[in-house]
């Protein structure tokens, strides 16, 4: 028998997208999601949009009836004036049942969600709808504020960041769909049909059966439930159950995807893609070595070891290790610190990770948010391709927002930093002040570059001291993978950390994660330490792991 070709449902949103993506696309400097801080900005926007609008709706019938719409203004009908107004009914409803106000809007991950569609797949189009003459407000409102709009890479990275945040913390499609986040006191962001549906198509295109599956089969459930569709959403149920067939064949799961295909032909039993596949199927169960009973429910993901253990220790199932003696004392060797209630905790042992509590006031937390927000740009990953050249690149590894901020700005800071740790801030890096996007993290690394430079910028990092410049309500936590250890952020306090062995060789075992942030906002800085300003500071081991 010849090799069946199969045919399989395109990704019709998300190429619609790319295709008007033109109209919006943001400076290579950040992408909107990776910052709740810029998100933020984008609730005022849609304020300003949603009255330009009805602005626009009522000019457009009072010129209906004058009738001087007809001959000068071809896209003012009575048809499409209704339409935008049932749309714009629509959006104020979403935002009036919204609790929580604006920080909940950007902060929670399935409002996030919706309010990044909006702008995709709502005030995108809205360009091209409108009259240009008297739509000008609206068109002047989006050309304005073009640098701040999201963009598809920023769907996409939503639609992922909430995947991630299923994985990490273990989170049903069906709780996430529902609003219900831990953490959450209140219900926020029920997902549509169409939401379900948009996530799952971001799984479909990266390759992911596990996710297509499971949002896929909650878009149905929800569809099947009688969930209200809006008439300018586009999921049917035979779209739904033509990628469920696609991303259980893909997956090998070949008597799944043809029961679906056999839902799909049922229901329409015309369907050109149906009607191709369906041979096919019936092969792939002939030749298929398993039952249909024995087939898992959902494909399997596919996590290293690294990963595995990142997750737990983010969910804080991992013990930490058995030899930890954890001690708490307030520092009284330097009469400030001792003013300023400053306490240390020791949180495991061999190697030392202490949190210091109350380092920063709450104000001077504030201070390095205010003094770098304007300059944040999206976070890179710094990689060594020899020992003299560095090439930093954007990756979903770490999803944040970036700015550098000098000493000079805050000596008094960079001074008690040196008290707590006992090290030389001399030749040190600025302090790197970072905010986190939805579902925003940092994959497992190392601090150090691997550089044998003596370098003031480049020179290896001795140690590293992580500030928590705000609290942060689930998640976002800093997980040590070998040792089981995560902290739980705070405003105002820190954790420090050794990178390298006194002899100057890394530890492997400073290995550390930034958990995504499922709910809250996370700000942090790090100021790291370099090994060539120690020396006046620190004994040498007697061994080369000391």
């Amino acid at each position: 028998m010849g090799q069946r070709k199969l045919t399989y449902p395109g990704l019709r949103s998300i190429c619609v997208l790319m295709c008007l993506g033109g109209h919006f696309q943001v400076s290579n400097c950040h992408d909107i999601f990776r910052s709740i801080a810029r998100l933020r900005l984008l609730v005022t926007v849609e304020h300003d949009l949603m009255t330009a609008l009805q602005n626009y709706i009522t000019e457009s019938r009072i010129l209906l009836r004058t009738g001087v719409a007809l001959p000068c203004h071809p896209n003012i009908t009575g048809t499409k004036i209704n339409a935008l107004e049932r749309r714009l009914l629509h959006r104020e409803e979403t935002v009036r049942n919204m609790t929580g106000g604006i920080e909940v809007r950007v902060s929670h991950p399935t409002q996030a969600f919706q309010l990044i569609k909006r702008f995709i797949k709502d005030w995108k189009p809205l360009k091209c709808e409108i009259d240009p003459v008297t739509g000008h407000d609206i068109i002047s409102l989006l050309d304005r504020n073009i640098g701040i709009l999201p963009n598809i890479s920023d769907f996409l990275g939503t639609g992922r960041a909430i995947m991630r945040l299923q994985s990490t913390y273990s989170i049903n499609a069906r709780d996430i769909a529902d609003g219900n986040i831990p953490g959450s006191t209140h219900i926020h962001g029920i997902l549509t049909v169409a939401d379900c549906y948009y996530i799952g198509e971001v799984a479909y295109s990266d390759g992911d059966n596990h996710y297509c599956v499971v949002w896929m089969q909650e878009a149905l459930r929800r569809y099947r439930e009688g969930f209200p569709i809006k008439p300018w959403e586009h999921p049917t149920e035979a779209l739904l159950l033509e990628f469920l067939a696609y991303c259980y064949d893909r997956a090998g799961f070949h008597h799944k995807a043809l029961k679906y295909t056999l839902e799909l032909l049922t229901l329409d039993p015309n369907n050109k893609n149906g009607l191709i596949n369906h041979p096919k199927f019936v092969e792939n169960v002939q030749n298929s070595n398993i039952t249909a009973d024995e087939e898992p429910l959902y494909p399997m993901t596919r996590l290293s070891p690294e990963e595995v253990a990142y997750h737990k220790t983010c969910r804080d199932e991992m013990n930490g290790t058995s030899s930890n003696k954890m001690t708490c004392r307030y520092l009284s060797h330097n009469p400030l610190l001792r003013l300023n209630g400053i306490s240390e905790e020791v949180i495991n042992t061999t190697p030392r990770i202490v949190m210091f509590h109350n380092l920063l006031s709450e104000r001077e937390a504030d201070v390095f948010k205010q003094l770098t927000f304007s300059e944040l740009a999206t976070s890179t990953i710094l990689h060594a391709t020899d020992i003299q050249t560095f090439k930093a690149t954007q990756n979903t590894e770490r999803v944040s927002n970036t700015a550098w901020l000098n000493d000079s700005y805050i000596p008094w800071i960079t001074k008690r930093t040196e008290m707590v740790t006992g090290l030389s801030a001399e030749s040190s890096e600025p302090f790197q002040v970072l905010n986190y996007g939805i579902g925003g993290h940092y994959a497992p690394h190392l601090d150090v570059t691997n550089s044998t430079t003596n370098n003031s910028v480049v020179s290896e990092r001795i140690a590293t001291l992580l500030i928590y410049l705000s609290d942060i309500e689930y998640g976002g936590g800093t997980a040590f993978l070998q040792h089981g250890v995560r902290t739980n952020p705070r405003k105002g306090d820190a954790v420090f950390w050794y990178n390298l062995h006194k002899s100057g060789e890394m530890d492997i075992s400073s290995v550390h994660g930034g958990c995504p942030v499922l709910l809250g906002e996370k700000w942090i800085t790090n100021k790291w330490f370099n090994y060539y300003a120690q020396f006046d500071k620190m004994k040498c081991g007697i061994s080369p792991e000391d």
